[in-house]
């Protein structure tokens, strides 16, 4: 939660959708636990498979959200496959690999208390 809102957000379950050719869909559930309303940025970070040799989460998708004392809001966040893609050099094109890509969202890069895992094949 934004500290100058003097609030606070938890983030409780996350679920994705995953499409190779569609863009993904995650969906986290925010709970402002403070007793004043207040905004989060809910960002959804993913970790590519193994094998691309890529950092280990990169930043993917964000939404701000406002809630209410005791409020719980379900925050649906689009993210663009060129987001979870990676730049092949043979081809000179973008490719989205297939394997088991991890996403963790929260209110920070350091701060990613839910996990979900989805396959692309």
């Amino acid at each position: 939660m934004n500290p100058l809102m003097r609030s606070r957000a938890c983030c409780t379950v996350v679920s994705v959708t995953a499409d190779k050719v569609k863009d993904t869909t995650a969906i986290v559930t925010v709970k402002n636990t403070g007793k004043r309303a207040g905004a989060e940025i809910v960002q959804v970070y993913a970790a590519l498979p193994a094998d691309a040799g890529e950092p280990p989460k990169r930043l993917v998708g964000w939404s701000k959200v406002q809630l209410n004392p005791g409020e719980t809001k379900d925050v649906a966040i689009t993210i663009p496959a060129k987001y979870l893609s990676v730049y092949d050099e043979a081809t000179s094109s973008w490719k989205l690999l297939s394997g088991s890509y991890t996403f963790m969202a929260g209110g920070s890069s350091k701060d990613l208390p839910v996990t979900a895992k989805a396959d692309f094949k």
